[in-house]
């Protein structure tokens, strides 16, 4: 952290920044002047403040003892990955759904969001089941990223997974599964011998039932 701090008047006596941390626990670190910038010698390990916004306050004093605390610096520390919530309504593929030769191009979709800060990207990895894995990069719509037209009767037939991706803008990441079934054989109809009529039976007027 630094700031640029001058004193039209007098000379800048010392400088340091006071973080509130979030808990009532303020810390404050004392800077070095390095040509009017003064500069927080030894990094802050921002990782061991409270996860949520934070504020870093300036406090510079001068020779005569006149006070300036009126500069805030802003920003966020986040340590949670984007929550990912599967889309199921509208006809939207869900887990477990069943596609046939016929289903041609699907539309798949989540919903992220992140608690603090942005989320950033969006992808659906697609395994295949065949070792030739391939992503989709989704679009985001208002909280709802969307991979249209992906043609699910070009996949290989079976159990196949999707793995939707997410990264925030400080790259924490979250993984999300699901599952649907690619089928393309048709049902396997045998005529039953024993006791019912076989293929080529005949009957009369007085068969009956």
């Amino acid at each position: 952290f630094n700031a640029s701090v001058f004193d039209s008047i007098t000379e800048v006596n010392w400088v340091y920044f006071l973080f509130d941390n979030g808990t009532g626990l303020d810390f404050n670190v004392t800077s070095l002047n390095q040509s009017g910038q003064w500069f927080i010698l030894n990094a802050v390990n921002v990782s061991n403040l409270v996860e949520g916004k934070q504020g870093v306050r300036v406090v510079a004093n001068d020779t005569l003892n006149n006070t300036n605390s009126t500069f805030v610096i802003n920003f966020t520390v986040d340590f949670s990955s984007p929550n990912v919530s599967i889309v199921t309504l509208n006809n939207n593929p869900g887990n477990a759904s069943n596609f046939s030769i016929r289903s041609s191009n699907q539309t798949f979709n989540v919903t992220v969001f992140d608690t603090f800060t942005i989320v950033e990207n969006v992808y659906f990895w697609f395994d295949n089941g065949t070792g030739n894995d391939f992503n989709v990069t989704a679009i985001n719509q208002s909280g709802e990223w969307v991979v249209n037209s992906v043609n699910v009767s070009n996949l290989v037939e079976g159990r196949q997974g999707i793995r939707v991706r997410a990264n925030d803008t400080v790259s924490n990441t979250n993984n999300t599964a699901f599952n649907f079934t690619v089928d393309f054989t048709t049902p396997n109809v045998t005529l039953n011998f024993l006791n019912n009529f076989v293929n080529g039976s005949n009957f009369s007027i007085r068969s009956s039932n």
